[in-house]
């Protein structure tokens, strides 16, 4: 049997039943209290599905069964019902075979057709959860022919969400990754040393069992752990990942992916403040660290010198030897007798030896411009705005795998694009197109751009006016 009632407002509720006979006897059973909650501020989304294999516009050799992979996640349900949509026309007006039921963990699923005659198919999976609500993405189209063409990987980030606030770095960022081909190799960017800019970090490759769609992830606190990156401080981070085929085809995400990392912090600690003697210099680079700290004594102390090297456990003064070129974020963590704990920071920047007197001369930003804005350093809040930037090479050398990033300062703007060669004496002119955020507030802001690779960075900055 089924009561239904309404709830007028929020909040937690209890429910149990009894019942009676004629004669206003009671059962004899107590069923028990089972409670439920009520918010209206909840919102059951429709499943999210990611089409996978064979890539869209892809062309797979006639004879052979077509899998047509995808993976699917809900918010809601472990399972939902999936039918795939199959047609020669982007209307896919048919449908094949029954619904079935699927887990919504992000595992890949599949339809395999067989039979199909040489020419081009659409296909698409639609998915209902247990609420009724449906999704369906837009088709994957795809040929059968004698002659097949090697498609590039398809890289979509998959988590956290965009925006996401972490407490903790043994969050993956985990992505989907589609290719024909079961080999591949991977790359981590991250903007773990300087806020917008992106640096490949880490590599994850390997031969899967079976090509097609496959979630692959990084772990932030493991690349601590292993060296690859230093300790992430309290900041808003980027990341995107790049994968390459065995024919080195190149792909990644089209949209940068952001997350908050604001770590837990006990109580009200102590007072503590790091001085590095010296800052900078070339490697070998030796720094002695010096430490002020005012509190409720005794205290515990743990440095992490951000290079993979092991944490030390005195209170200082300290020595520490940095033998790679790269900017260093030191962490002291110190705690004291009452359980409350406070971190301090430290810059070290270290430089390669013999560099460039005027490393300048070779890889040049020679302009940032604001293309079609209503003034030449003005650009709409809420609107997009089209940024070019003149790159030159000036070195007897070709330039390879360059990015460039742009950081619009204090107002959360940001955008990376590549990669692009550039050879040698030549100049030329990408073109990045930036959100300006709606919550920006009008006034005067410093636009960071940099070119960089695995060995090489310029930086160059101009101001803008944002105007409502």
């Amino acid at each position: 049997q089924t009561f239904t009632g309404t709830a007028s407002v929020d909040g937690a509720f209890e429910w149990t039943v009894f019942c009676f006979d004629s004669r206003g006897d009671a059962t004899g059973v107590f069923a028990g209290i089972r409670t439920f909650t009520v918010d209206t501020t909840l919102v059951n989304l429709p499943p999210t599905i990611i089409l996978g294999l064979p890539v869209d516009g892809s062309t797979l050799l006639s004879g052979s069964p077509a899998d047509l992979f995808y993976t699917v996640t809900d918010d809601h349900d472990a399972d939902v019902s999936c039918q795939l949509r199959f047609g020669t026309d982007p209307s896919m007006s048919g449908t094949v075979g029954t619904p079935v039921m699927v887990s919504a963990d992000g595992v890949s699923h599949s339809f395999t057709l067989s039979g199909l005659a040489d020419g081009t198919y659409y296909w698409s999976v639609t998915c209902r959860d247990s609420s009724g609500d449906t999704s369906s993405p837009a088709p994957h189209r795809f040929s059968l022919a004698t002659t097949v063409v090697d498609l590039p990987p398809v890289v979509e980030l998959l988590s956290p969400d965009d925006g996401a606030v972490l407490s903790t770095l043994d969050v993956p960022l985990t992505f989907v990754l589609n290719d024909e081909d079961p080999s591949f190799s991977c790359e981590l960017w991250l903007d773990s040393t300087t806020p917008g800019i992106l640096d490949a970090v880490a590599v994850l490759s390997g031969t899967a069992t079976v090509a097609g769609s496959r979630t692959l992830s990084f772990t932030p606190s493991e690349l601590i752990a292993s060296g690859l990156i230093g300790e992430l401080e309290s900041r808003r981070y980027h990341w995107n990942v790049r994968c390459t085929d065995p024919a080195g085809q190149v792909s990644i995400d089209d949209t940068t992916r952001a997350f908050v990392f604001i770590p837990d912090v006990t109580g009200e600690g102590p007072s503590v403040t790091i001085h590095a003697v010296p800052s900078a210099g070339s490697a070998p680079l030796s720094v002695n660290f010096f430490a002020d700290v005012v509190g409720e004594a005794p205290f515990t102390y743990e440095w992490s010198f951000g290079d993979g090297s092991p944490r030390s456990k005195l209170a200082g003064p300290l020595h520490h030897t940095f033998t790679k070129d790269g900017t260093y974020i030191v962490y002291l963590t110190v705690k004291d007798n009452t359980g409350a704990s406070t971190r301090a920071q430290a810059t070290v920047t270290v430089t390669t030896p013999g560099a460039l007197v005027d490393p300048a001369r070779d890889l040049r930003i020679e302009r940032i411009r604001l293309v079609g804005s209503p003034g030449l350093d003005e650009a709409v809040i809420g609107e997009e705005v089209l940024v070019a930037i003149t790159i030159k090479d000036d070195a007897p050398r070709d330039f390879e795998d360059l990015h460039v990033a742009l950081l619009l300062e204090g107002a959360g703007a940001r955008r990376m694009i590549g990669p692009f060669d550039i050879e040698q004496h030549d100049e030329v002119t990408k073109f990045v197109l930036l959100d300006i955020p709606e919550y920006a507030d009008p006034g005067e802001y410093a636009v960071r751009v940099s070119v960089s690779n695995d060995d090489i960075r310029r930086v160059k900055h101009r101001d803008v006016w944002l105007i409502e």
